[in-house]
């Protein structure tokens, strides 16, 4: 039970409105509160489509700028000076990597994971409204 307990309050710290996942989710529902004006101004991409067809999200991304195509290979990537993880006391490792690869998954228990999808249901239905039933 401690384990379980542990991973609700981890899970409900990073959620908090003021905190690493909270504060974004809360800042794009505010997005929905601006008028048309600004929100035709801004662009979103989800991180899976940027990472399972990084070529094609980012030709629509210079398009909707009105920039001149630039294909990027998502197999050789440049690479910029590596960031020092001592500014985030080591926890959060930045590692740089020379081609587009999926993150390996968290795990998170389906209760969990249903309570994330019930507190933030705007959210899936906004950006995943396809794949919720």
């Amino acid at each position: 039970m401690l384990c379980t307990d542990l991973l609700f309050d981890r899970a409900d710290a990073l959620f908090a409105k003021d905190r690493v996942i909270g504060a974004p989710l809360i800042a794009l529902q505010a997005v929905l509160d601006l008028p048309d004006a600004v929100k035709q101004r801004l662009y979103f991409v989800r991180f899976e489509d940027l990472i399972a067809q990084p070529v094609k999200c980012m030709s629509h991304l210079y398009a909707w700028l009105g920039l001149s195509p630039f294909e990027i290979d998502p197999e050789q990537l440049t690479l910029g000076k590596q960031e020092s993880d001592s500014h985030y006391r080591m926890k959060y490792p930045h590692r740089q990597s020379a081609r587009i690869a999926t993150p390996t998954p968290h795990a998170v228990p389906p209760w969990i994971q249903k309570q994330i999808e019930t507190v933030w249901a705007w959210f899936y239905r906004l950006y995943y409204g396809e794949k919720m039933s």
